[in-house]
């Protein structure tokens, strides 16, 4: 994703709150670039974790019903990455996000339908609402 206008600290920033979340297991991969016109900052960035058993990971269906594990961060740690950014970042996955904008969620695999809230394990991980998200999407 293409994140403008956030500096490379406040992006650390914005990890180390996911992380207190989710098991200090949310890794950042940044790569900077030319900045835009009056030096504002432009990095592009994708989230990761460190073990895909663990919190915040990403899964999708596989053979016979297994879950495939993926080393991707999930739909909620994004969520949480893109709520802790600075007012007036502008962010651009699919389309624009506003930071603090309600979360929309997305289909990641057909047949069977899978939406993205759903592409993780963080709802085994909830214990009774724990977790300051929205675990399901509404």
């Amino acid at each position: 994703m293409k994140i403008i206008g956030a500096t490379k600290e406040q992006l650390e920033a914005a990890l180390a709150h996911v992380n207190e979340y989710f098991h200090d297991n949310i890794t950042l991969n940044l790569d900077e670039r030319k900045p835009q016109r009056g030096g504002v900052p432009v990095f592009m960035v994708t989230l990761g974790v460190k073990d895909s058993k663990e919190i915040g990971s990403s899964r999708r269906n596989g053979r016979q019903g297994q879950w495939k594990r993926l080393a991707h961060a999930c739909w909620h740690a994004y969520g949480v990455f893109f709520d802790c950014l600075p007012a007036g970042t502008r962010v651009f996955t699919h389309s624009w996000i506003t930071p603090g904008a309600k979360w929309v969620d997305f289909e990641v695999q057909r047949n069977p339908t899978l939406m993205a809230s759903h592409a993780c394990n963080c709802m085994e991980w909830n214990n009774g609402g724990v977790l300051p998200f929205p675990v399901n999407a509404s």
